[in-house]
């Protein structure tokens, strides 16, 4: 058993090796290209799924090297020919990225204003009171984050914005990352900062359950705004990157009302802007 571990964690050091390498030729050769549009979030909304139903439907999408690069929240110290790597620059198709922490994070929309090369978004939301609750579990539960909670669920989200500071110039820290269960949920907010620098039209904005209910309509939809040819292979939803919470901590209802109130104003704002009834 010892040596199979050792044997699997030797490929996947090889398998990165590999991939710094070609990425510093290509970065330092400037092989890369700009992307098309980006998947700027929320975070557990759906985001990971979305891009790989591009990559399975799509008939002239080019798919990132790396799909959450996070350039734009904290990266962006290294040069733009480390982030254009990512993309394939030898052909013409369309390409993109999904860094959901781009809708949350107040300077991306600045810097990616400044960057002046993306003209179309998508952004793809679900009911805030579950999107917060999937974010705690995720972290704390699935073992995919390298931070864990000492609250539990019930506690932190009632600290609400005491747990970290935020101003305009706040940098990506991981306080403040992991810790906005309920921050990431202000929809409206972010939506409107984004509206301030990138006209509405040139966002695509959909909601999970909207999704879920009418896969192929959304998908083509979605497809449209893109720019992206159906390859004929029948729409079909699968979920990626799904977290299982079989066996542990469930969403009790007393924390769910909290959580519906501290909601319901940024969500009322939220369909008022975007002309659309309430889901939630």
């Amino acid at each position: 058993m010892a040596s199979t571990q050792l044997g699997t964690q030797a490929i996947k050091f090889d398998i990165i090796m590999r991939f710094n390498i070609k990425h510093k030729i290509k970065t330092t050769l400037g092989l890369g290209r700009n992307p098309d549009f980006m998947v700027i979030g929320a975070a557990k909304c759906g985001t990971t799924s979305l891009m790989q139903y591009m990559e399975k439907y799509a008939s002239n999408y080019s798919p990132p090297v790396v799909k959450e690069p996070c350039y734009f929240t904290e990266y962006n110290h290294l040069p733009l020919n480390h982030y254009r790597a990512n993309f394939n620059g030898f052909n013409k198709r369309i390409t993109g990225e999904g860094t959901p922490d781009y809708l949350y994070y107040p300077l991306a929309p600045k810097l990616i204003k400044e960057y002046n090369q993306v003209t179309k978004f998508v952004v793809i939301l679900r009911d805030p009171v579950k999107r917060a609750f999937s974010q705690y579990m995720f972290q704390n539960y699935i073992n995919k984050s390298e931070i864990s909670d000492p609250m539990s669920f019930s506690k932190a989200i009632r600290q609400l914005d005491k747990r970290f500071f935020v101003d305009v110039n706040t940098r990506f820290y991981s306080e403040y990352k992991h810790f906005s269960y309920i921050q990431r949920g202000y929809y409206y907010d972010q939506l409107k900062r984004w509206y301030s620098y990138f006209s509405p039209d040139q966002f695509h904005v959909m909601f999970l359950e909207e999704l879920s209910d009418n896969f192929s309509l959304e998908m083509q939809k979605l497809f449209t705004f893109l720019g992206l040819k159906h390859n004929k292979v029948p729409f079909k939803q699968q979920v990626y990157n799904k977290s299982s919470h079989a066996g542990l901590p469930q969403l009790q209802p007393e924390d769910a009302t909290f959580l519906g109130d501290v909601f319901r104003e940024s969500n009322a704002m939220l369909f008022e802007l975007l002309k659309k009834d309430s889901i939630w």
